[in-house]
């Protein structure tokens, strides 16, 4: 029998993939629609990163989509080791919930149990990728929020 952690982990594999995917195209489309607006409306500061190998990518959901895997907005940075930001421009201000992964080997997709994985509220993955709430956080205006990035190897 597969144990909870590894069973969570495969089904968030499969999540954070299909949401990931669309990081360059979302990203392109939301700088694109905001290029007027420079100033980011999020800041998405992503401590622990265990080296500058590939991209951190990240998925911003809103409530009414299916979370994790349904998120609309996304935007990924080269991987800085220790401490890396992803900004975001022009959200509206509202609740969201935040799926994150470290990307090393910059294939656009998680790679089960090798490369890291987060979500915002460092919300817990044991028993597989958190609901929308205990994940959701508030975007007010120029807002930053810190998220420890998890690594299982």
């Amino acid at each position: 029998m597969m144990k909870p952690v590894y069973r969570s982990l495969l089904l968030l594999s499969s999540c954070l993939t299909v949401a990931s995917l669309s990081v360059a195209k979302d990203s392109a489309t939301l700088t694109a629609s905001n290029s007027k607006d420079k100033k980011p409306s999020l800041s998405v500061v992503v401590d622990g990163i265990r080296n500058n190998a590939g991209d951190v990518a990240v998925t911003l959901c809103l409530a009414d989509q299916a979370f994790p895997s349904g998120c609309t907005i996304s935007e990924k940075s080269s991987a800085q080791k220790g401490k890396t930001t992803i900004s975001f421009a022009g959200l509206e201000d509202g609740e969201y919930a935040a799926a994150l992964f470290h990307d090393e080997n910059a294939d656009g997709k998680l790679t089960f149990i090798q490369e890291g994985i987060a979500f915002s509220n460092n919300s817990n993955l044991e028993f597989g990728p958190p609901k929308f709430e205990p994940a959701k956080f508030t975007v007010s205006g120029n807002t930053v929020i810190n998220i420890d990035m998890r690594y299982f190897n």
